[in-house]
């Protein structure tokens, strides 16, 4: 199934289109006599210059991805260590929720990156999602760190 939406990305109508103009240009040439000598840098560059550019674009879209993965995968390790080291009352407990809400979010980016295209919307709102509810963490975490302080400067 997978092979054949492949093939179906590849072979669609303006291929079919291509095809056929191509195959009945030659025959009616060749029916009519009609020739022409075309230098082989013509179809050179009519070939090569398309394929470089594209794998040109797909490498920059291909960095561009992956230096923004490692930023939010930098964020993610800084917030974790931020919870771990910052707060002097921390607990198992809100390691281990962190621990799921960066995977959940990192597991969400994934399946938006590989999502059909109908399912993009609802992929990138539970993207979306994820982060608000690690907004939200990381206020609960910060009034966490406050009250640490105001305990400190009262001796509590």
């Amino acid at each position: 199934m997978k092979l054949l939406k492949s093939i179906s990305l590849i072979f669609n109508l303006k291929t079919l289109i291509v095809v056929i103009l191509s195959v009945s240009s030659t025959i009616i040439c060749d029916h009519f006599g009609i020739k022409a000598n075309f230098p082989m840098t013509i179809i050179g560059i009519a070939v090569v210059f398309p394929i470089v550019f594209s794998i040109n674009g797909a490498y920059k879209r291909r960095e561009t991805a992956l230096n923004h993965y490692g930023t939010l995968k930098a964020f993610g390790r800084a917030l974790f260590l931020a919870n771990r080291d910052w707060v002097p009352d921390n607990n198992v407990e809100s390691e281990k929720q962190l621990k799921q809400h960066l995977l959940k979010l990192l597991t969400n980016c994934r399946d938006l990156f590989t999502a059909k295209p109908e399912e993009l919307e609802q992929e990138e709102q539970e993207v979306y999602d994820v982060f608000s509810e690690l907004s939200l963490f990381v206020k609960g975490f910060r009034k966490r760190g406050q009250i640490m302080i105001i305990l400190k400067k009262h001796h509590i």
